[in-house]
């Protein structure tokens, strides 16, 4: 009698869970990012991971590159049509923001619905603005790195990059790879392709910031510091070394499968630190990473240590408890960054990043101890001021004056004056 009873019990329970997930809501969430073919398979694998835990949820996968990302968020946007979660810079998360455009995830910190119990304030605070939390950080980064190839070193005799390398040190690297290979020695076009450039870095070195903090006009006043920075590089265009934007322009900023540095036409390629695993990967072979070269008379580091990307919910997600946990199981699920292993930079959960020591290949290793050795060799800033509303109207001009430059249409010393005019200009504009 017992045993039937248990049976019978056991037959219910099995036929009440099933009805559970036959009639669980069905879900369907809108996921984007950019990116290169790794960072694609490795989401995609994270996301049919999502799908088998939750089957009443189903994702659609979004992804494009750097520039067509841009552009393809600003129409969404204007037809109120953002995806659910969306993959976002430090410019972009600021902007969207300030338009209210974001869900603040903060009630879901609270009730530990998403969990950042693992991180500290530095790995989050990039994610906050006017005091509120509208982004999860995905990763670790530092901006302020070359990723440079040692066999072309060796081939040159050239010695490698130290921490206490400076520009002059740089410039010499370079020129005597270039003299001894007869190739580009260095793509430096491609950082002013994507965000600011190093100006940015070479002005903290000196104390100053590209960007007033009230976000209406430059913060720097000393245009000497514009004329010796590109007049470096510019150079470097002139005497062949550096590889001119002709070529430059043919790499696009995000597939890292193109980069030069990837099919070995530079010793030498400026990239944000987690892009080094795809690069490795791309390339097949050993890449290494350096600190940004100093200034000689710098009065602090120019490097900063920074989220390099984020997950935001868009607020008008029709499932946002769903959307939060996607963030969730992308930030906390050990299986989830198994996959992943850093490729989008450290991952702030310090129980994540010790769970993933035995995992790790040579690539995400060699990120880690670098995000490791920049903390000891960065800058403290104030994310939230560094991208004040007009930011991307000022790099779009910026783009187009390097380029002039480094066609010869102008020189650094006139660029210094216009840039000057034009972005105060674009900033003061209301």
């Amino acid at each position: 009698m017992k045993k039937t009873f248990l049976i019978a019990w056991l037959v219910m329970m099995i036929i009440l869970a099933i009805s559970v997930v036959s009639f669980a809501e069905e879900v369907t969430l809108r996921v984007t990012w950019w990116g290169g073919q790794a960072r694609t398979n490795r989401t995609l694998k994270v996301i049919e991971l999502f799908e088998n835990k939750y089957p009443n949820v189903k994702i659609q996968p979004d992804f494009v590159g750097w520039n067509e990302y841009f552009q393809k968020m600003a129409v969404q946007v204007a037809g109120k049509n953002l995806p659910d979660v969306l993959q976002q810079d430090m410019t972009m998360i600021y902007q969207y923001a300030r338009q209210d455009q974001l869900l603040n995830l903060d009630p879901y910190v609270e009730d530990n619905r998403l969990d950042l119990t693992n991180t500290t304030e530095r790995e989050i605070s990039g994610g906050r603005f006017d005091g509120k939390l509208y982004g999860v950080n995905l990763g670790t980064n530092s901006e302020a790195c070359y990723a440079y190839d040692p066999e072309l070193f060796k081939k040159a005799g050239v010695e490698e990059p130290t921490l206490d390398w400076t520009y002059e040190d740089y410039i010499e690297k370079a020129k005597k790879i270039h003299d001894a290979l007869g190739i580009y020695a260095v793509d430096a076009y491609i950082m002013n392709k994507k965000v600011d450039g190093g100006f940015p870095i070479y002005l903290r070195q000196h104390g100053e910031d590209f960007y007033d903090k009230s976000g209406k006009k430059l913060g720097y006043e000393d245009d000497s510091l514009f004329v010796d920075y590109f007049t470096m590089f510019v150079d470097l265009v002139k005497d062949g070394v550096n590889a001119p934007p002709e070529v430059s322009l043919e790499v696009s900023d995000n597939v890292l499968e193109d980069y030069l540095i990837t099919k070995q036409q530079v010793a030498m390629q400026p990239i944000f630190s987690n892009q080094i695993v795809g690069i490795i990967a791309a390339a097949g072979r050993p890449i290494s990473l350096a600190l940004w070269p100093n200034a000689k008379d710098q009065i602090q580091y120019g490097a900063s240590i920074r989220p390099s990307q984020f997950f935001s919910v868009a607020k008008t997600c029709k499932y946002p408890e769903w959307a939060v946990k996607f963030i969730d199981f992308f930030t906390n699920d050990l299986e989830a960054n198994k996959i992943l292993l850093s490729e989008r930079g450290v991952p702030i959960s310090s129980k994540i990043r010790e769970g993933l020591k035995p995992y790790l290949g040579d690539a995400e290793k060699q990120m880690l101890d670098f995000i490791d050795l920049a903390i000891k060799h960065s800058s403290t800033v104030e994310f939230e001021f560094m991208y004040p509303p007009k930011n991307q109207q000022v790099i779009d001009y910026m783009k187009a004056m390097v380029e002039r430059m480094f066609y010869g249409e102008l020189t650094p010393e006139k660029a210094a004056g216009e840039f000057r005019e034009k972005v105060n200009k674009i900033l003061a504009e209301i």
